[in-house]
């Protein structure tokens, strides 16, 4: 009797130990994450903002604003602010595809996403904030970086003209992105952006400036300072090349 009294015991102990102990969480896939980092940097699929690029080696280089026009999170309008010799250009980005209309020409004209813009800042660099668009998450892993313990993925672009082949991405496990280095078609590190100056921005903690640091030249340094972001719906018919020249 007592042998079977405390089998029974033993076998009760066991249940309330399974149902009472706490349950592991899965470590969220590669996707899930950069899904989550994009949500950090955007506010939503339809949004606005300003972002001025300013070399980091030259303190008398101008400094380059642009208004952006985010649409259903793939479109993006730039529109050129400073230096004023080149205000009323427009560019457009959707999907892969890019164009550009420059004022005194009869069209926009078809570019590279990859064309540098400022430095080593490429035209996609400054129409698109978010990465899952142009790249897939194919790796993540937990990695320790001054002590903290951070998500590291291995992103790989969709497409051919992109303006990089692969990225690393490093981000905090709240989500909120740290560092990201860019390389290119050889796998050569071509520059790492550094995320920083995080502030309060319509309802969360979003990285307002990035530092892009060239691993070719530091005369190619970028800071991205961004402002004014707000949550805004730019009609659809301005996300078509043969719209550009009439967008002031």
């Amino acid at each position: 009797y007592k042998e079977n009294a405390m089998r029974t015991l033993i076998i009760l102990a066991s249940t309330l130990l399974l149902f009472c102990a706490p349950v592991a969480q899965a470590q969220p896939t590669a996707q899930q994450v950069l899904e989550s980092v994009d949500l950090v940097r955007a506010p939503g699929s339809d949004f606005v903002f300003s972002v001025n690029a300013k070399l980091l080696e030259k303190a008398d280089a101008p400094d380059n604003t642009f208004e952006v026009k985010v649409r259903e999170n793939t479109k993006s309008l730039v529109l050129y602010r400073k230096p004023v010799k080149q205000r009323g250009r427009v560019l457009l980005m959707d999907g892969p595809d890019m164009w550009i209309f420059i004022p005194g020409t009869s069209r926009a004209l078809r570019i590279s996403p990859a064309q540098q813009l400022v430095g080593g800042v490429s035209h996609a660099d400054v129409a698109r904030v978010v990465f899952n668009i142009d790249y897939d998450a194919k790796s993540v892993e937990v990695v320790n970086e001054g002590g903290e313990d951070l998500y590291k993925l291995g992103l790989t672009s969709k497409a051919s003209n992109t303006p990089y082949r692969t990225i690393v991405l490093y981000c905090k496990q709240n989500y909120e992105p740290v560092k990201a280095e860019f390389f290119s078609l050889s796998g050569k590190l071509l520059r790492t952006a550094y995320f920083e100056n995080y502030q309060m921005v319509l309802d969360k903690m979003r990285p307002m400036s990035i530092r892009m640091i060239s691993a070719v030249a530091a005369s190619e340094n970028v800071v991205l300072n961004y402002s004014d972001m707000a949550v805004k719906e730019t009609p659809k018919s301005y996300y078509q090349p043969s719209y550009l020249n009439q967008i002031r």
